[in-house]
C-alpha cells in the first residue's frame, strides 16, 4: 500500500491492471487508457485499475490517495461503484479525458 499526496492540477501516473485506488481525502479525477469511462473519486471512495495501460489521476483540489496491488476479485465488484461520467466520444482518450477534466474544474469554479 502506497498513500501518495497531489497537490491541485498535479496528475500522477499508475501502470498496472487490478490496483485499488482509493481517494482519502479531496477529490482526484481517473482516466484509464483505453476506457471512455472517466470517474471522479471524492473522499472515501475508490475504484480498481481496468486496463494494464496507463492510468492518470488527476488533483481536482489537493487530495490524498492510497494505492494497493493485487485487489482480489471479489473485493473489485464490492469497491467498485457505478461511473459518474462518461467521456465524450474521440478518437484519441487522452484528448477527450483533458476536456472531460476541463470541464469538471469549470463547474467547481462556478458552483
Amino acid at each position: 500500500m502506497i498513500t501518495i499526496a497531489i497537490l491541485h492540477g498535479q496528475i500522477q501516473r499508475i501502470t498496472g491492471a487490478g490496483k485499488k485506488i482509493s481517494c482519502t481525502d479531496g477529490q482526484v479525477w481517473v482516466t484509464q487508457d483505453g476506457f471512455r469511462e472517466d470517474r471522479v473519486l471524492q473522499s472515501g471512495e475508490s475504484l480498481v485499475v481496468k486496463t494494464a495501460g496507463l492510468t492518470l489521476v488527476n488533483a481536482i483540489v489537493d487530495a490524498t490517495i492510497v494505492i494497493e496491488n493485487g485487489v482480489a476479485e471479489g473485493r473489485r465488484t464490492l469497491s467498485e461503484p457505478a461511473p459518474k461520467r462518461i467521456a465524450p466520444p474521440a478518437t484519441d482518450a487522452l484528448t477527450a479525458s483533458i476536456g472531460l477534466f476541463t470541464e469538471l474544474q469549470n463547474q467547481s469554479i462556478h458552483h
